[in-house]
């Protein structure tokens, strides 16, 4: 419903919010039963403004707005894509290994 990726520079302001909020309520104007949003987590929430990631908070945002739709909705959060792999991690070889460079801040720490 809205662009896969928030463009790479940072902009002011992001137009995805925008966009996904009038996608939404075209969606109910025309009588679309049911809505499915794929979303993620509202980083700048959880980071108390700390950390920027306009493409997950702006979806967080566009799912707080459906939540307040006349319509029935359902969310699926998936917080990486297997595409991501070919397009932005490009695998490679070294001897008989396979790296993934998937660059994580050094005080990273996974929840599991």
């Amino acid at each position: 419903m809205t662009p896969l990726m928030t463009p790479p520079t940072p902009p002011n302001d992001s137009d995805e919010f925008a966009l996904g909020c009038a996608l939404a309520d075209a969606a109910v104007a025309a009588g679309v039963p049911h809505l499915i949003f794929s979303t993620l987590e509202n980083v700048a929430a959880i980071s108390h403004g700390d950390k920027y990631a306009p493409h997950f908070t702006d979806k967080a945002r566009i799912a707080d707005h459906i939540r307040g739709l006349p319509v029935a909705h359902s969310f699926i959060m998936l917080a990486f894509f297997y595409t991501n792999l070919l397009e932005y991690y490009i695998p490679r070889r070294e001897g008989d290994t396979l790296l993934l460079p998937i660059y994580l801040p050094e005080d990273y720490r996974a929840p599991f």
